[in-house]
């Protein structure tokens, strides 16, 4: 059975600051953010951990993903038989994995920062399921709700030792 960590690598859920779902529109540096939150953003995590065993499929700053500023994104495998993925976002660099690395859960993986479209610093992070598409405007594409999905595959506590 899988099992999952939140992005601070134990079993308690950090600080939220925004929820998944419907929001007004925020104001940020880079320009008005979406309709749709398709993620969770928490704070005061500083050092950020792989929520679960996968591989590193992006990392760093993308054109095509440039409101995330420095992110990873993590293929975790078929999680109940489907394609699932997990991005983390706004990192304050560049991350100490790359692409091709194999990363275990509540590895370390990278800063909270405040880079691309953000308004302070957090982290903000999207489950993706089947493929990975944010949608767009009020679609929220194939992400599902990170809080209820890690909550269902909650694992005992556990944090990388350095």
């Amino acid at each position: 059975m899988t099992r999952l960590v939140w992005p601070n690598g134990t079993a308690e859920e950090p600080p939220r600051s925004d929820g998944y779902g419907p929001r007004p529109s925020i104001q940020t540096k880079e320009g008005p953010t979406r309709p749709f939150h398709v993620g969770t953003d928490h704070i005061r995590i500083g050092k950020v951990c792989s929520i679960g065993d996968g591989t590193v499929i992006e990392s760093g700053r993308y054109d095509h993903v440039d409101w995330a500023g420095y992110q990873l994104l993590i293929y975790l495998g078929e999680i109940d038989g489907t394609r699932t993925w997990v991005r983390l976002c706004h990192l304050q660099g560049h991350p100490p994995v790359n692409r091709g690395d194999t990363v275990r859960m509540g590895q370390y993986v990278g800063l909270e920062g405040s880079t691309g479209q953000s308004t302070g610093t957090h982290l903000h992070w999207e489950i993706y399921r089947g493929s990975v598409n944010r949608g767009s405007g009020g679609n929220p594409g194939s992400t599902v709700d990170p809080r209820e999905f890690v909550a269902a595959y909650l694992s005992p506590p556990y944090i990388e030792q350095e």
